[in-house]
């Protein structure tokens, strides 16, 4: 490789993936392993190593604790609703005072630049809106937002919640929304780190085709896709702001997706 030195040796990375490469490959859903045939028929063996790579990591387990983590933002937004209808403003936002509230209980206040009481200028705070929304965590009819019969009955259960979220993936009703979705979850199984996580779905994509019209290459800005906004309001964003480092909980996640049961479950 080009970026290969002699004296740069990394014994637990150089593990993973002797690891990964002699892994058996981990049973997928049938739409992911679709796409992992096709680019094995165009000699594109990229998706193949992420899904070693997942089955190297797999084996960890989701606690109560840590679905309680997971769903953090979710569940602060459902407190915050409560169990009665939101009058949403004429131009469709959340009001102002919710806005504000909800920056506060996610942790984006600590990080946002500017007032977090506009959910038109705060994207975080659309963005999870819009995951719960896709989720069916709540809806929205005659400009009034409220959560659905399901958000009511697992408000407070942290696993019964955590499982309905894994059942909804990957969301979206696009070609390219599903394609990029799965990839997503096979990424994020596999345990890469979360600032790498944009980089490899690129690839994968490009591998199956996907350009944006009228230009050669695909940016990271495009694989952008309501699966891979769950997975990273799992772990954490709207704390922090940028993800790094990967968490082993969301990692098991998007591997209980991607298995073959995931058909089953949905």
């Amino acid at each position: 490789p080009l970026d290969w030195h002699p004296d740069r040796f990394d014994a637990e990375e150089a593990d993973t993936a002797l690891a990964a490469a002699v892994a058996a490959p981990v049973p997928v859903a049938g739409e992911l392993a679709a796409l992992c045939e096709q680019l094995e028929r165009g000699g594109n063996r990229a998706l193949t190593q992420v899904l070693a790579r997942a089955a190297a990591h797999a084996g960890v387990e989701v606690s109560e604790a840590d679905a309680a983590r997971l769903i953090e933002p979710y569940a602060a937004f459902l407190d915050l609703i409560g169990d009665e209808e939101v009058r949403l403003t004429s131009a469709g936002y959340l009001p102002p005072v919710l806005v504000e509230q909800l920056a506060e209980r996610t942790g984006i206040t600590g990080w946002w630049i500017g007032k977090a009481n506009r959910e038109d200028l705060t994207w975080p705070v659309a963005q999870l809106r819009d995951s719960a929304r896709a989720l069916g965590l709540v809806s929205v009819r005659k400009g009034r937002l409220a959560p659905t019969a399901l958000a009511r009955r697992c408000r407070d259960q942290p696993l019964a919640l955590w499982r309905h979220i894994m059942s909804r993936l990957p969301v979206g009703r696009t070609e390219f929304d599903r394609q990029a979705g799965w990839l997503a979850l096979a990424v994020v199984a596999s345990g890469s780190p979360a600032e790498e996580w944009a980089s490899e779905i690129r690839n994968l994509l490009l591998g199956l085709g996907w350009r944006v019209e009228g230009s050669p290459v695909l940016g990271l800005a495009a694989v952008v896709n309501p699966t891979l906004d769950v997975l990273e309001l799992l772990s954490g964003k709207t704390h922090r702001g940028r993800l790094t480092d990967p968490d082993p909980a969301v990692a098991a996640t998007a591997r209980a997706v991607i298995g073959t049961d995931h058909d089953d479950a949905t």
